[in-house]
């Protein structure tokens, strides 16, 4: 399985494709379990899989993310940080998270501007505004 960036699942206009193409049966079978029972969380899910599919976790809450803001049940990715402390060891994978829900808010045409992530992630401005002028292009 080729690693997947979180911001990629939410930017891709055919989900089922990119999962397919990751070759991986924990991300195809939690969009189901998402599709069958919206309400499901990552923890409930993983408490039944091998500890492997953890190592997908992003991938996973870029699923969650997407399919919440779809339902129009906004997430944040705070709550995630504080659900799964462990993504806070890996910066680019937390920037990642940071812009996939910047790119799902987009998506859902939310109302907002950059400048709100600037201030809820003060300590990674610079890293975000860049991905947010190369977004724009």
């Amino acid at each position: 399985m080729v690693a997947m960036l979180a911001s990629e699942i939410v930017r891709s206009p055919k989900l089922d494709e990119i999962i397919r193409a990751q070759g991986s049966t924990c991300l195809a079978e939690f969009a189901e379990t998402l599709e069958k029972s919206p309400d499901t969380s990552i923890e409930t899910f993983l408490s039944t899989r091998p500890r492997q599919d953890r190592s997908q976790l992003a991938a996973l809450i870029a699923l969650e993310l997407r399919h919440c803001w779809e339902r129009r049940k906004p997430c944040f990715i705070e709550g995630y940080l504080q659900r799964f402390p462990e993504l806070l060891e890996d910066r680019k994978q937390v920037l990642d998270l940071i812009y996939a829900e910047y790119c799902e808010r987009h998506q859902q045409q939310e109302a907002f501007g950059s400048e709100e992530y600037y201030e809820r992630f003060p300590d990674l401005h610079d890293s975000l505004e860049r991905l947010v002028q190369v977004g724009r292009l």
